[in-house]
């Protein structure tokens, strides 16, 4: 039962160690992976000591061996050089002169006692260590022969070889005989005259004794020796571990013990070589490295345990900068106004990781918001100019690659800031989101319907080419022309569209844009609602970009000029009236008509002194023709900047003095546009213009929006029906209604009625029928040079005059 609840609270406790600290938990783990490592360590480095500490003793060895060395070589030097002492032993010369002259052959006896061609010394043994010495003559036939006394000498120093006497002459060498070890070394004898007469040779016995000569006591973990051969080692060996019933010492012999060194000392012709080796017992070796891993553990656990506090210490530190990151996550989050997790006991690693990815998606999905409203049009939710640029670049790409058209549409609409200024802008939004939605509604949705600004738009055709785009033009203008109600009020979203297309008018985007653009104000000067960018007419509009400088130049040197288009009253069929229309003879463009240039007086400032010379030739040529006996009125147009000039009556006044002209004599005609612009500036111009004597007409009646209500505010005396009402309504009942009801307002509130536009008698007949006052238009006559209509209506010639047109003349 004790072993089942110990279970059934592991995983509790288990929860527990993980909702502690990271500082705890950091430390319990250090502390477990600090023993591992030292346990494994300890392992290691008593293996790798053991091998550090043997190759430092045997390293230690060697140097012994090679100063060892250096003894052996130098006895083995001296025992060579005993066989030159000999051989130049004035004794044994003179012995061996004598043994010559005799021709002695036998074999002599040896001698065991000091002869008398030996040097003289206490003991042969003590000053060469010899155990035999022989001296031979020139046929190598042996003359004397010297024996350790307790040693037997070996035949084949009595009789040495050839082969023997060679290998040993002015050398040492190796000769092993019944199984007996001898080092060799022989000299020759020599006369005074140089020449040989004999030799000496030396042999000692390789044993104990010879080696104790020659190397001196080992330590008592090393075994000394001489290898004699290569056969199994018969050593000579001194020392306290000296085995000498062992046979299998060799290189990487017995687990017990290793070879340190083993050089050639002296090497025969028969293969029989004297070597120098120094072995170590590996057990002793052992016992001596224990000290020293004892040092070697108390070290590693000692760098164990600052390894382990400097990795709780680099813990800890991580630790703080972790609950400064989330310190840092909630101010950021909480300026963001994004909710993140809570930090609770748990895993302050995890908890810091969840918080991140939840601020992470938040900021991806504001930024990805932002970069939205940063391509896109607030208002209309359509893509902006530069999004439209970005497809714009994309689909001329493809274009060009495929060999595919492609079509760019720019859009402005008409009279849209009188929407604003007169309605609100909250009414100028409304209808611009209309216009975005029909504009969609007739689009593929592979097109592109963008919005670049105030009222202009855009709209991206791929694969479209001229008939194409022709056909989307008249859907656009389609969809528009039925009304859209804003607040219960019925508006017309009138639209000038201009098309550029790719390759025919360029390649690039900015071409293009600006190729439209063109195009769209070619469209909304002549009010056909859309057309197609050409060349020729882009080359004047940018030749005519200095016409405003031009223009200021022709009014001061009277290179402009006004015509006259006549007005007759219906009831009577007289000419009363002519409107006067200014003229530019441009010495380059030749005769520029005014639409092209109003506008760039409007826009440069121009148009003040444009209107006051206007005024002026007017007022002149009505002061002449009242001077030559004609009643005729004269009609000027005033245009949207000079309503807005608070200065303009005062200058007018001043123009009227100038030519003693009676101002009722000249009406003043004003556009819906300048009403709207400005109502209330417009209004007092206005009501100041009355006062003086001029009539006050409205030009271009029924194209605005709200002319309607400023009709009984404004001191207004006839108003003139636009020609597009006019020149269709014997074709067009709507047009004929809306002119109907255009007079019977008019009359009602006191006011004449003016019809531009009547280009057949069919017009002019409809509209004596429905009570017009006065027509106008190239049924009646075009413009004339103010002679050409003098001459004309004293005539009579006009194709309408089935009444009595005769201008009555003063006087």
């Amino acid at each position: 039962m004790k072993q089942i609840r110990i279970a059934a609270g592991l995983p509790r406790r288990l929860r527990d160690i993980r909702n502690t600290s990271l500082t705890t938990r950091t430390a319990v783990v250090v502390a477990l992976i600090g023993l591992s490592v030292w346990l494994l360590l300890d392992l290691v480095y008593r293996h790798s000591a053991q091998q550090d500490l043997s190759a430092r003793l045997h390293q230690q060895l060697h140097a012994a061996a090679v100063t060892e060395r250096g003894r052996i070589h130098k006895s083995l030097a001296s025992f060579r050089a005993t066989a030159h002492y000999l051989a130049n032993y004035q004794p044994l010369h003179q012995r061996l002169r004598s043994w010559t002259r005799t021709g002695t052959q036998a074999l002599p006896a040896i001698s065991q006692w000091q002869p008398d061609w030996l040097p003289g010394i206490k003991s042969v043994d003590e000053r060469i260590g010899l155990d035999v010495a022989a001296v031979l003559g020139r046929g190598r036939e042996t003359h004397a022969v010297y024996g350790n006394g307790h040693r037997i000498v070996p035949e084949i120093f009595l009789q040495p070889d050839i082969a023997m006497l060679q290998g040993a002459m002015d050398g040492l060498r190796v000769h092993v005989e019944d199984g007996v070890a001898y080092l060799v070394s022989a000299a020759p004898v020599q006369a005074e005259d140089g020449r040989v007469v004999g030799s000496v040779l030396i042999a000692a016995r390789i044993d104990s004794e010879f080696l104790a000569g020659i190397v001196d006591t080992p330590a008592a973990h090393t075994v000394s020796g001489l290898v004699l051969g290569n056969r199994a080692l018969p050593l000579a060996m001194l020392g306290l571990a000296a085995d000498t019933e062992r046979s299998d010492y060799r290189i990487g012999g017995a687990a017990d013990a290793s070879l340190l060194a083993n050089e050639l000392l002296v090497e025969s012709h028969d293969g029989n070589t004297l070597r120098h080796a120094v072995w170590v017992d590996s057990r002793q070796v052992a016992a001596l490295g224990e000290p020293f891993l004892l040092r070697v553990r108390e070290q590693r656990t000692l760098a164990i345990a600052v390894f382990a506090l400097l990795l709780v210490a680099m813990i800890a530190g991580i630790a703080r900068r972790i609950h400064t990151l989330h310190g840092a996550v909630e101010r950021y989050s909480r300026r963001l106004g994004v909710s993140v997790p809570r930090l609770n006991t748990g895993d302050p690693i995890a908890c810091l990781a969840t918080r991140l990815e939840r601020l992470s998606e938040e900021i991806i999905a504001e930024t990805y918001m932002l970069e939205y409203q940063a391509r896109h049009d607030s208002l209309t939710n359509l893509p902006n100019r530069a999004l439209l640029l970005d497809h714009l670049e994309n689909e001329l790409q493809n274009a060009l690659e495929a060999a595919e058209p492609l079509a760019l549409f720019v859009m402005d609409l008409d009279r849209f800031k009188e929407v604003n200024d007169t309605l609100g802008h909250h009414v100028g939004d409304r209808l611009l989101q209309e216009v975005s939605r029909r504009l969609i509604s007739v689009l593929r949705r592979t097109d592109t319907v963008a919005r670049l600004g105030g009222d202009e738009f855009a709209v991206l055709l791929p694969g479209a080419d001229a008939e194409r785009s022709r056909s989307v033009c008249k859907k656009i203008l389609g969809a528009l022309d039925r009304p859209i109600k804003v607040e219960n009020l019925q508006l017309r979203a009138g639209i000038s569209i201009g098309v550029a297309l790719c390759p025919e008018d360029g390649q690039d985007s900015n071409l293009l844009m600006q190729r439209a653009d063109v195009a769209m104000y070619e469209a909304k000067r002549h009010q056909r609602g859309f057309a197609f960018y050409a060349a020729e007419r882009d080359e004047n509009s940018i030749g005519r970009l200095g016409l405003a400088a031009e223009l200021r130049e022709a009014i001061e040197q009277s290179e402009l000029m006004l015509e006259y288009q006549p007005m007759v009253d219906i009831s009577t069929g007289r000419i009363f009236c002519a409107e006067a229309l200014v003229r530019w003879n441009h010495p380059r463009y030749g005769c520029v008509p005014p639409e092209e240039f109003i506008c760039i007086a409007e826009q440069s400032g121009v148009i003040r002194p444009l209107t006051l010379w206007v005024i002026d030739q007017a007022l002149g040529q009505a002061a002449a023709w009242r001077r030559a006996g004609m009643d005729l009125r004269v009609s000027v147009n005033l245009s949207v900047r000079s309503l807005q000039d608070r200065k303009l009556p005062g200058q007018v006044q001043k123009l009227v003095d100038k030519h003693f002209c009676d101002p009722d004599t000249v009406i003043l005609e004003i556009t819906e546009s300048a009403l709207m612009s400005d109502p209330l500036t417009a209004r007092r111009v206005m009501r100041r213009l009355s006062n003086m004597g001029f009539q006050i007409s409205i030009d271009d009646f029924g194209t605005g929006y709200s002319s309607l209500a400023y009709l009984k505010q404004l001191p207004v005396d006839e108003i003139k029906i636009d020609r597009s009402f006019v020149t269709r309504m014997d074709r067009d009942e709507n047009d004929a209604v809306i002119v109907r009801a255009t007079i019977d307002l008019a009359h009602n509130l006191g006011l004449k009625v003016v019809a531009e536009g009547v280009e057949s008698s069919d017009v002019l007949d409809l509209l004596e029928m429905l009570g017009c006052d006065t027509a106008q238009g190239y049924f009646i006559r075009k413009p004339l040079h103010p002679s050409e209509l003098a001459s004309w209506i004293e005539s009579s010639a006009w194709p309408g005059a089935r009444w009595d047109s005769t201008v009555p003349v003063a006087g």
